[in-house]
C-alpha cells in the first residue's frame, strides 16, 4: 500500500480505483457493480490483507455516499470495521501521531455514513468513450478566432487583426490513429479515445471538394526540439460539430503505418479557450512559416533567451549559463558599435537565430534549442558571408562538429586558429550556395518497429530495424515487416519513421553512420528515458557528441552503435516469452 496522508482516499488504492467505481456504476445497476467490484479487487487481495481491504471498502462507501448511492450493507460494513479497529495496524506502527490523526478521519468518516446520503447524482465517467471518424479521413474544420486573442506569438508572428481575420476559414487535418490511452480493467470495452491528426498548412476560405494528401504541405508545430505535424485532441465529436467539420476524402493507405509517438504530438484541446491559449492559435501557428535573414530587429531579452537556450544544451549549470548568455548577447548587439552589424534570421516571422559580422569577422552564431540540426544554422551564415565577402572568417571549437560541419558545407578552408582549441574556417573566396530550402539537408530514415501491447505508460518495446537512404525505402521496409514477418505480423505493431541529419558530411550519403544512445533502466531492467543524436559519418564527431550529451541530458547508460544504411535487423523476427 502506498498512502501520502491519513484521509480515506489518500492511498494508491483508492485512486487506482476511483475510475473503476465511476466506470461500474455507469454501466451498471448498484447490485451487479458492487458484484463485479467485489470480483476485481479479490483477484488481488482481501480480508486478509487489513491495509489494502479497508482502503478498498472505504473508499467504495465514500465514492457511493458522495453519489447518493450508498446501500445499507455496504455502509455497515464499512462502520463495523471502523468501530473494531481493522487495519489500524500499519497507522500504529506510524507512530501514536499519525495514529491517532487517521482515528480521527475514521471517527468523522464514520459519522458522514450514518448521516443523510446526498440526493442520487448522475454518473459518468470523464472520459472520451468513442472514436471520432476513420483512419485516414481528410477533414475541413473552422476556424472560430472571433473575439479570442491570438496566444503563440513566440512561435509565429501574427498581428491580432490578421488571426481574426481568419474567422469562419477552415483548414485540413488527416485522422492517422483514435484509440484510448487507457482502459477500464472491469469493463475492458469502455475506454478514454483521443484522436491523432496530422494536420496540413494552409488556410482555405470554403473546403476543398477533393484534395491529394500527397501534394499538401505538412504544417509545423514546434515540440521538444522537434518539427511535427502530428496533434492529438478530445475524441467526441461535440466540438468537430461546432466546427462544421466536412469529411472531403479519405486515404488510409498514407497513414496506416503512422503512429507517432506521445512526444511527437501537439496537443490541441478544442474544449478549452483560455486567455493565454486556444486551439486556433495553436493551429495557425504552425502554418505560413518562411525563413528570412536580416539585421537583427529583436530585444536584448530576446538574443539572450536564443543564446540561453542553445547553451542549455552542453551545460547544466543554470549560473554559468545565465552569466555567458548574457556577455555573449550584449557582445552581439554591441557589433554595431565596432562598425559591424549584429544579424538574425527568423522563421515564422520570430528571430531564431544570431550572429555578429564586424568586417571580415563573423562570429557568434548561435541558434533557439527548438531550430537546431534543422538548417538555420546553415542559411544564417551564408547570408553572413555574403556580407563579409572573400576573406570571411570564423573561429569555431575544434570540439564542435556540428559547427565545422556547416563551415564545410559552405567551402571553408580549416587553418590553425591563434585561439587555443578553436579552428579557424576562412573563406578565400565566395561561399559556396547550398539551397534555401531548410527541407534539403543530409538526412536518412531510422525505421524502428514498436511493440504496442508490451508497451505501457513509461515504457517502449521498441525493435530498431535499420537506417535508410530514403523514406520510401523505410516505408517500403516497414510494410514488409508488418506483413511477412514473425511477431511484428503476429501481434500489434505499428512502425515509426524518423528523420535523422548527418552532422558532418557535405554531398553524398555514406554507407554507415554513427549514433549516439543513452538511456536509463527500471525497475523491471527495462531501458527508458532513451535519448538518441543526429548521425555522424565520423566516430571520433560522435565520440565528441557523446561527451555533450553527457552533460546537457544525464543518463545511466551510453553507448555509440555504428550503422550501415539499408541494412536490416531483426530480419528473422520475435516471439514473445511466456
Amino acid at each position: 500500500m502506498g498512502a501520502w496522508s491519513t484521509s480515506i482516499n489518500g492511498n494508491d488504492t483508492a485512486e487506482d480505483l476511483k475510475q473503476e467505481y465511476t466506470v461500474a456504476f455507469w454501466k451498471f445497476e448498484v447490485p451487479e457493480a458492487l458484484r463485479l467490484l467485489d470480483e476485481y479487487v479479490r483477484q488481488d487481495f482481501d480480508e486478509s490483507d487489513p491495509e489494502e481491504w479497508v482502503n478498498y471498502y472505504y473508499s467504495l462507501a465514500d465514492f457511493m455516499w458522495k453519489k447518493g448511492i450508498l446501500t445499507d450493507e455496504v455502509r455497515d460494513k464499512a462502520v463495523a470495521m471502523i468501530d473494531s479497529g481493522f487495519g489500524l495496524d500499519l497507522w500504529e506502527e506510524a507512530g501514536e501521531k499519525t495514529l491517532q490523526s487517521r482515528k480521527k478521519v475514521l471517527a468523522e468518516f464514520r459519522e458522514k455514513l450514518l448521516s443523510p446520503q446526498p440526493p442520487k447524482k448522475k454518473i459518468k465517467p470523464d472520459i472520451h468513450a468513442e472514436r471520432i471518424f476513420n483512419d485516414g479521413d481528410i477533414i475541413a474544420i473552422e476556424l472560430q478566432t472571433a473575439g479570442k486573442p491570438y496566444t503563440k506569438s513566440t512561435t509565429r508572428a501574427m498581428t491580432e487583426d490578421a488571426f481574426h481575420a481568419c474567422d469562419g476559414k477552415f483548414v485540413l487535418m488527416q485522422l492517422v490513429k483514435c484509440k484510448p490511452d487507457w482502459h477500464s480493467a472491469l469493463v475492458p470495452e469502455v475506454g478514454d479515445y483521443w484522436a491523432t491528426f496530422r494536420l496540413f498548412d494552409g488556410v482555405y476560405d470554403e473546403p476543398p471538394k477533393a484534395v491529394d494528401v500527397r501534394t499538401l504541405k505538412p504544417a509545423e508545430f514546434i515540440l521538444n526540439g522537434k518539427f511535427t505535424p502530428y496533434l492529438f485532441c478530445e475524441s467526441t465529436m461535440y466540438y468537430f460539430k461546432r466546427r462544421h467539420a466536412q469529411i472531403i476524402g479519405n486515404d488510409v493507405s498514407s497513414v496506416k503505418d503512422l503512429d507517432p509517438d506521445y512526444n511527437s504530438r501537439a496537443g490541441v484541446f478544442f474544449g478549452i479557450n483560455r486567455p493565454w491559449g486556444n486551439p486556433d492559435s495553436n493551429l495557425l501557428a504552425a502554418m505560413g512559416k518562411e525563413a528570412a535573414c536580416g539585421e537583427y530587429t529583436g530585444t536584448g531579452w530576446d538574443a539572450k533567451t536564443i543564446v540561453h537556450t542553445a547553451f542549455s544544451r552542453v551545460s547544466l549549470d543554470h549560473e554559468y549559463n545565465e552569466q555567458k548568455s548574457r556577455e555573449i548577447s550584449e557582445r552581439v548587439l554591441s557589433t554595431e558599435k565596432r562598425g559591424g552589424k549584429a544579424l538574425e534570421i527568423r522563421y515564422g516571422g520570430v528571430t531564431v537565430g544570431i550572429m555578429s559580422q564586424a568586417g571580415k569577422c563573423l562570429d557568434d552564431l548561435f541558434i533557439h534549442w527548438d531550430y537546431q540540426n534543422k538548417g538555420f544554422g546553415t542559411r544564417l551564415l551564408q547570408y553572413g558571408l555574403d556580407l563579409a565577402g572573400p576573406g570571411a572568417y570564423m573561429d569555431v571549437p575544434a570540439d564542435h562538429a556540428a559547427m565545422l560541419h556547416i563551415c564545410e558545407k559552405l567551402g571553408c578552408t580549416a587553418k590553425d586558429s591563434t585561439r587555443e582549441g578553436f579552428v579557424s574556417c576562412v573563406w578565400e573566396d565566395k561561399p559556396k550556395k547550398v539551397t534555401n530550402n531548410l527541407q534539403q539537408r543530409n538526412v536518412v530514415y531510422e525505421l524502428v518497429m514498436h511493440d504496442t501491447e508490451l508497451s505501457g505508460e513509461n515504457y517502449a518495446e521498441d525493435f530498431m530495424i535499420g537506417i535508410f537512404r530514403t523514406r520510401s525505402r523505410a516505408e517500403e521496409t516497414a510494410a514488409h515487416y508488418l506483413r511477412h514477418v514473425r511477431g511484428f505480423c503476429e501481434y500489434p505493431c505499428t512502425c515509426n519513421i524518423t528523420e535523422k541529419e548527418i552532422m558532418d558530411v557535405q554531398n553524398e550519403i555514406p554507407d554507415e553512420v554513427f549514433m549516439v544512445h543513452g538511456w536509463d533502466m527500471n525497475e523491471n531492467m527495462d531501458e527508458i528515458n532513451i535519448v538518441e543524436s543526429a548521425c555522424f559519418v565520423s566516430e571520433a564527431n560522435a565520440n565528441a557528441e557523446l561527451e555533450r550529451m553527457k552533460i546537457a541530458q544525464p543518463r545511466a547508460e551510453w553507448i555509440i552503435n555504428r550503422w550501415r544504411l539499408d541494412e536490416t535487423h531483426w530480419r528473422e523476427g520475435f516471439e514473445r516469452g511466456e
